[in-house]
């Protein structure tokens, strides 16, 4: 039954608002690429519309609209119903085989399928990475709260990307689903798939405007030369495919996960809960609409690709940075050389429609955390010599230059290296007819010298190196140049082989060969992952949430404080990850506040006090020796070594 409801979320929000806006907007396209941009600009119409709704103070309003845009579409396409006609490839087949590859491992890892669920001791699983908890958070705040406050550091606004958690709070508020339930599981399949379908259509193009040498330009609706093929190879590339650090690893017997010891790893964020996973969908559909743009200049296709990048700003900030800045470049270097416009108004209107999210981001930041950019070596390169035993050999600027970092290129990019010289000879040699290939060749390496050169971390906290994300996105788009290498060398070695598909195999099987161990090395680590139950935390969750309201503060333990955020859309006091949402000052007061209030409650006593410091109104823990409850905090609930106290609102 859950998954017809997600069902019914994904036609609703999803392809029937974006089907409706390409039938308006009178757009021609395979049925795939209808698909694909269907659901990824329906998902982005939909969530600017629970967000003005909501904004209002009544979200529940926004249930119309997966009935309005429904019936709307089966209408203005009631005669074509009739008439559907699905064109398939052999490749397709090779497609379905890497979508449910991508489903099969979502199932299989235990943060998405095997987490907050309710296990048969009757007690709710929990794996301990934070990440999948924080965003739980989120989407529950935003079902009633818009703009969200900070429901890990209750009392401040949420300083965060949080276009991911939106989709997850409207189809919670539409299909009845819970948070938890969409967080985890669904919402994960739903973007997983989105991703590949616009990785696929947007690779299938570029591919087939390069054909093998005796290849022409796409015929009959269909893609020469295995341009279908190797589109799919590139989704898998993206997706699956991950470093050389498997050679290493398997040489020096590393028990850690492999695609860690670069520190630069693509795999890692698609699966680990992370916007970067939603952020890469928007970035393949908006670059799709931006090649359309280019061969066809209209303004249709100006402005979806415009709002997809614009919408990377409240999906993934590092995205969407990355991509206005390429654009900007690449739209200077065209008016100057070539005297081509194109770009500079899809800049511009990206620009404009990004300035909304900015200025939004910088009013909810005023008490978030600072961040520092801090220019300089990053450390990358050095700490790859070290983790390879090279410190002693690869030492000092120079050498680090000439053979560290040309080492640390190859081992990170793996089999996308071989793209390199394209990359190169794009952005040395740009040309007039191909803006787009510069773009992405100068995205490319951009990103890499940014990570290389510049460490973005939380002010007076060091911590996580935010920088890394441009690397891990030029390695994403890296990917389409690898396929185009390939594919030129599959077009040579078909004219001497006795068919496509020897020819295919031969260089095909290495690419994968080359790009899969890491990734499957990986999954086994992510698969070790215990989800531990607790019913008696369980219980004491269920509780509270049985009397908290939206937006309430819970002040709970560890084993409850995960399970409080998965039945209820409550507030923490201090959460996951707050150290890097707000100002060092303010955490570290309010840090000093918790841990004191639990050392008392440790000798048995409850410091009302704090509580009401800390805006807390429910209090839960295991009940320590000699507790004594002060007047005017009520003992809701006892059992199994567990209590839950409330401090009611003054009057």
């Amino acid at each position: 039954m859950r998954f017809f409801l997600f069902l019914w979320g994904v036609l609703s929000l999803g392809y029937a608002p974006g089907a409706l806006l390409l039938h308006f907007l009178k757009r021609s396209l395979t049925p795939l690429e209808h698909v694909s941009l269907s659901v990824t600009l329906g998902l982005v119409t939909s969530a600017v519309v629970y967000w003005l709704v909501a904004s209002t103070g009544s979200p529940a309003l926004f249930v119309a609209l997966p009935a309005c845009a429904g019936g709307l579409l089966i209408y203005l396409r009631r005669r074509d119903l009739l008439n559907i006609r699905l064109e398939l490839e052999p490749s397709h087949v090779a497609l379905a085989a890497v979508l449910a590859l991508g489903v099969i491992v979502l199932v299989k890892l235990p943060l998405f399928f095997g987490n907050l669920i309710i296990a048969a001791d009757e007690g709710m699983t929990v794996v301990p990475i934070s990440d999948a908890l924080l965003h739980v958070a989120i989407a529950n705040e935003l079902t009633h709260t818009i703009p969200p406050q900070n429901p890990i550091f209750a009392g401040q606004p949420l300083s965060y990307h949080y276009g991911m958690d939106l989709v997850t709070a409207m189809m919670a508020r539409s299909t009845g689903l819970t948070v938890a339930d969409l967080t985890v599981r669904f919402v994960p399949m739903l973007l997983m798939i989105a991703g590949m379908l616009s990785v696929f259509c947007f690779s299938r193009r570029w591919l087939a405007e390069d054909p093998p040498d005796g290849e022409g330009p796409p015929k009959g609706g269909r893609y020469a030369g295995g341009a279908t093929a190797f589109a799919v190879l590139t989704v898998f590339l993206v997706f699956f495919g991950e470093d050389l650090s498997f050679i290493p690893g398997l040489m020096r017997g590393w028990q850690f996960d492999w695609t860690r010891a670069f520190n630069v790893p693509s795999v890692f964020s698609l699966f680990y809960i992370n916007p970067m996973l939603p952020a890469l969908g928007l970035l393949f559909t908006g670059l799709f609409c931006l090649q359309k743009y280019l061969d066809a200049p209209d303004v249709a296709w100006l402005t979806l690709s415009a709002v997809c990048f614009a919408a990377l700003a409240e999906v993934k900030v590092f995205t969407a940075a990355h991509v206005l800045g390429s654009l900007g470049v690449t739209a200077l270097v065209y008016v100057v050389c070539s005297r081509r416009f194109e770009l500079l108004k899809v800049t511009a209107l990206t620009a404009l429609l990004t300035t909304p999210f900015l200025l939004n981001t910088i009013l909810q930041n005023q008490a978030g955390a600072r961040i520092e950019v801090i220019p300089g070596p990053a450390g990358y390169v050095a700490g790859a010599m070290q983790r390879l035993g090279l410190q002693e050999t690869v030492t000092g600027v120079p050498a680090l230059l000439a053979i560290g970092l040309p080492l640390f290129l190859t081992a990170c990019l793996g089999v996308r290296v071989v793209g390199g010289w394209a990359i190169v000879k794009s952005m040395l040699r740009p040309v007039a007819s191909r803006p787009l290939r510069f773009m992405l060749a100068f995205f490319v390496v951009s990103g890499i010298v940014l990570t290389l050169t510049v460490r973005i971390v939380p002010e007076g906290q060091g911590g996580y190196d935010n920088g890394v994300w441009f690397f891990v996105q030029s390695k994403f788009v890296a990917s389409i140049f690898a396929a185009e290498f390939l594919r030129r060398w599959y077009g040579w070695l078909r004219s001497r082989t006795p068919g496509p598909a020897l020819a295919g195999i031969a260089i095909i099987g290495p690419a994968v060969a080359l790009a899969a161990p890491s990734t499957i090395q990986h999954f086994i680590v992510l698969a070790n992952d215990t989800a531990a139950s607790d019913p008696t935390a369980t219980s004491a969750a269920r509780f509270v949430a049985s009397r908290a309201r939206p937006g309430d503060v819970v002040l709970a333990n560890q084993a409850l404080m995960g399970r409080v955020l998965a039945y209820a859309p409550v507030r923490l006091p201090v959460g996951y990850f707050a150290d890097t949402l707000v100002a060092a000052d303010s955490f570290k007061r309010r840090e000093a506040m918790v841990i004191e209030f639990w050392k008392a409650w440790e000798s048995g006593t409850v410091r009302s006090d704090i509580l009401r410091q800390l805006g807390a109104r429910f209090v839960s823990a295991v009940r320590p020796a000699g507790l004594q409850i002060p007047s005017g905090v009520l003992e809701l609930y006892s059992k199994s070594d567990y209590v839950v106290l409330e401090l009611p609102p003054s009057p």
